[in-house]
């Protein structure tokens, strides 16, 4: 019994104060304990066990119990999500740990987490039972609006190559809605003169905003689940026009592993005026000049009232060299989304979509 109060000192709340996580890991340690106790389903000799771990710390378990009351009720966990159950069988085994694919798996290091807070609810984190008719129903809804990439095969062109309209309007549809949202509010930039909501000067997202996300879904998608390797940022160096030695970046590739050059270049630009989408058409072809890449994309995320409606085309001669481009215009919530693009298919055929409807 000595070996059991030694390591309950190993967990003391001083202890723990000084680790990361440390006071919430101590929490929920001795709540769940508490839990064991009063189980009746469980053994004597278990019950046992668990009173000698928290004799020590029945003041802690108070607090806790106090905490994660006061938790519950300022975080709404979704009702849906099914609590890990306490087995009969075996008291000290841990709870199954959640599909890497589940949205509400905390230990994910790309997935967006839905809520605010960093505690949740005692319900779901402590095993207790919770019986809901409708969990499957309310569990999807909640897959949907926190998506880790699309759940859809990649798209492939007719001659077996990477379809890269297909996967950049797969990814896009997988964008975290709230993130974008948050943009306008947060990461924003203003449209000057372009009008969105037939106004000038409204804050807009950034590039950075589209950036994280899109780079976010390639890599879950592509490169976790088909082995492609995504950058972002690539560091290119050269002479400028102006004659002087310049460093470049270049916003996302898509590389097959076994390839030495990429599928795709992608340049990303976020409401941006005629003026600026020229120059960026120029960045991107001297992007994929110096990584020699199979395909040339520029994707413009806009707020503008007219951007897919009537959108900036690049001149012949840089369609000619290989330049693609979309246009995805959406509104403030991400709720809806319009797609205008002017590209070459595997035949080397010029296709135009103008004003297509891809979200809802």
């Amino acid at each position: 019994m000595s070996d059991i109060n030694t390591d309950c000192d190993l967990y003391s709340r001083e202890t723990c104060e000084n680790i990361p996580y440390g006071k919430e890991s101590h929490r929920v340690f001795y709540k769940i304990l508490e839990d064991i106790i009063n189980n009746e389903s469980l053994a004597e000799e278990v019950h046992s066990f668990a009173q000698n771990l928290i004799k020590n710390s029945k003041g802690d378990v108070k607090k806790a119990n106090s905490l994660w009351q006061k938790a519950s009720t300022k975080v709404k966990m979704p009702p849906s999500l099914p609590a890990p159950q306490l087995s009969s069988s075996s008291s000290s085994s841990p709870p199954p740990p959640s599909s890497p694919s589940s949205p509400s798996s905390p230990s994910s290091p790309s997935s967006p987490s839905p809520l605010s807070s960093p505690l949740p609810s005692s319900s779901t984190v402590l095993g207790k039972r919770r019986e809901n008719p409708n969990v499957e129903s309310s569990y999807s809804s909640l897959k949907k609006q926190y998506c880790f990439h699309p759940n859809v095969s990649v798209p492939l062109q007719a001659d077996g190559s990477l379809d890269i309209l297909g996967v950049v309007k797969a990814t896009v549809c997988a964008l975290d809605q709230k993130i974008i949202t948050l943009g306008s509010f947060r990461s924003y930039k203003s449209s000057d003169y372009l009008l969105v909501n037939s106004e000038k000067s409204v804050k807009v997202p950034r590039e950075s905003t589209y950036d994280a996300e899109m780079y976010r879904i390639l890599v879950n998608w592509l490169a976790k689940v088909y082995d492609f390797e995504i950058t972002g940022q690539w560091h290119l160096e050269g002479i400028g026009n102006d004659g002087d030695w310049h460093h470049f970046y270049c916003d996302l590739t898509i590389k097959k592993r076994e390839n030495p050059y990429p599928e795709a270049v992608i340049e990303l630009i976020a409401t941006g005026s005629d003026p600026e989408l020229r120059k960026h058409f120029d960045k991107v072809l001297n992007y994929a000049d110096k990584l020699k890449s199979r395909e040339v994309w520029l994707v413009h995320f806009s707020r503008e009232d007219s951007v897919a409606s009537y959108p900036y085309w690049p001149c012949e001669q840089l369609q000619g060299r290989g330049l693609n481009v979309v246009h995805f215009w959406h509104d403030i919530c991400f709720t809806k989304v319009c797609m205008s693009a002017k590209f070459r298919d595997a035949t080397g055929e010029s296709q135009t979509i103008v004003n297509q409807q891809i979200l809802p």
